[in-house]
Protein backbone atom coordinates (compact mmCIF):
# COMPACT_ATOMS: atom_id res chain seq x y z
CA UNK A 1 0.00 0.00 0.00
CA UNK A 2 1.17 3.57 -0.62
CA UNK A 3 0.81 6.58 -2.50
CA UNK A 4 0.59 7.09 -6.23
CA UNK A 5 0.29 10.19 -7.77
CA UNK A 6 -3.04 11.79 -8.86
CA UNK A 7 -4.79 8.55 -6.47
CA UNK A 8 -6.98 9.62 -4.21
CA UNK A 9 -7.87 7.41 -1.29
CA UNK A 10 -11.24 8.00 0.03
CA UNK A 11 -12.93 5.30 2.61
CA UNK A 12 -16.22 5.68 3.68
CA UNK A 13 -18.08 3.50 6.27
CA UNK A 14 -21.95 2.02 5.53
CA UNK A 15 -24.12 4.54 6.32
CA UNK A 16 -27.74 3.30 6.33
CA UNK A 17 -29.65 6.92 6.53
CA UNK A 18 -33.19 5.91 8.15
CA UNK A 19 -35.72 5.51 5.39
CA UNK A 20 -33.33 4.81 2.90
CA UNK A 21 -33.25 1.60 0.64
CA UNK A 22 -29.96 0.37 1.98
CA UNK A 23 -31.39 0.65 5.90
CA UNK A 24 -35.08 -1.09 5.07
CA UNK A 25 -32.83 -4.02 3.23
CA UNK A 26 -30.14 -4.42 5.83
CA UNK A 27 -31.65 -2.59 9.23
CA UNK A 28 -31.91 -6.02 10.90
CA UNK A 29 -28.69 -7.40 10.01
CA UNK A 30 -26.81 -3.82 11.36
CA UNK A 31 -26.30 -2.62 14.83
CA UNK A 32 -26.79 0.90 14.82
CA UNK A 33 -23.96 2.89 17.16
CA UNK A 34 -24.93 6.27 16.94
CA UNK A 35 -28.45 8.18 16.32
CA UNK A 36 -26.52 11.18 15.95
CA UNK A 37 -27.61 12.63 12.26
CA UNK A 38 -24.67 15.09 12.52
CA UNK A 39 -21.80 11.51 12.62
CA UNK A 40 -24.28 10.12 9.05
CA UNK A 41 -21.01 11.93 6.94
CA UNK A 42 -19.90 8.19 5.78
CA UNK A 43 -16.78 9.66 7.69
CA UNK A 44 -17.66 7.49 11.28
CA UNK A 45 -18.96 4.39 12.02
CA UNK A 46 -22.56 4.80 12.58
CA UNK A 47 -23.38 0.78 11.64
CA UNK A 48 -21.75 -2.09 11.41
CA UNK A 49 -22.93 -5.75 10.99
CA UNK A 50 -23.97 -7.37 14.26
CA UNK A 51 -21.54 -10.29 13.75
CA UNK A 52 -18.80 -7.67 14.60
CA UNK A 53 -18.59 -7.04 17.65
CA UNK A 54 -17.02 -3.85 20.10
CA UNK A 55 -13.51 -5.28 19.32
CA UNK A 56 -14.52 -5.58 15.67
CA UNK A 57 -15.16 -2.32 15.63
CA UNK A 58 -11.81 -1.48 16.90
CA UNK A 59 -10.17 -3.11 14.41
CA UNK A 60 -11.73 -1.64 12.04
CA UNK A 61 -10.99 1.49 13.14
CA UNK A 62 -7.42 0.69 13.58
CA UNK A 63 -6.94 -0.19 10.09
CA UNK A 64 -9.49 3.01 8.92
CA UNK A 65 -6.22 5.13 10.79
CA UNK A 66 -3.73 3.27 9.56
CA UNK A 67 -4.90 3.21 5.55
CA UNK A 68 -5.36 7.32 5.65
CA UNK A 69 -1.45 7.36 7.55
CA UNK A 70 0.27 5.12 4.90
CA UNK A 71 -1.32 6.84 1.89
CA UNK A 72 -1.57 10.44 3.42
CA UNK A 73 -4.62 10.85 3.04
CA UNK A 74 -5.80 11.80 6.40
CA UNK A 75 -7.22 14.72 4.65
CA UNK A 76 -10.31 12.99 3.42
CA UNK A 77 -10.26 10.12 5.81
CA UNK A 78 -9.85 12.51 9.67
CA UNK A 79 -8.86 10.28 12.48
CA UNK A 80 -12.24 8.96 14.56
CA UNK A 81 -12.86 10.83 17.53
CA UNK A 82 -11.51 8.87 20.89
CA UNK A 83 -14.36 10.09 22.93
CA UNK A 84 -16.40 8.88 20.06
CA UNK A 85 -14.70 5.70 19.61
CA UNK A 86 -15.02 4.58 23.50
CA UNK A 87 -18.71 5.55 23.19
CA UNK A 88 -19.66 3.29 20.86
CA UNK A 89 -16.82 0.47 21.26
CA UNK A 90 -16.32 0.26 24.83
CA UNK A 91 -13.11 -1.99 25.96
CA UNK A 92 -11.97 -2.98 29.20
CA UNK A 93 -8.01 -3.38 29.52
CA UNK A 94 -7.01 -6.51 31.63
CA UNK A 95 -3.43 -5.65 33.20
CA UNK A 96 -1.48 -8.75 34.91
CA UNK A 97 1.85 -9.53 35.91
CA UNK A 98 3.44 -12.80 34.84
CA UNK A 99 6.28 -14.55 34.73
CA UNK A 100 8.35 -15.74 31.82
CA UNK A 101 10.53 -18.29 30.90
CA UNK A 102 14.17 -16.46 32.25
CA UNK A 103 11.68 -15.31 36.04
CA UNK A 104 11.37 -12.14 34.23
CA UNK A 105 8.04 -9.77 35.24
CA UNK A 106 5.99 -9.21 32.53
CA UNK A 107 3.14 -6.87 32.32
CA UNK A 108 0.25 -8.69 30.24
CA UNK A 109 -2.49 -6.68 28.77
CA UNK A 110 -6.22 -7.86 27.06
CA UNK A 111 -8.91 -6.21 25.89
CA UNK A 112 -12.12 -7.42 27.09
CA UNK A 113 -15.97 -6.49 25.65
Amino acid sequence: MGKKKGVITYISFITPHPGSSFAKKFGNELEILSTDYSRYTHKQPVAVPKSLGKLGVRTMVDHYHRIGEVCDMQDVNPRIDDAYLNQIAPVHINTRRMHDDKANVVEVMSLQQ
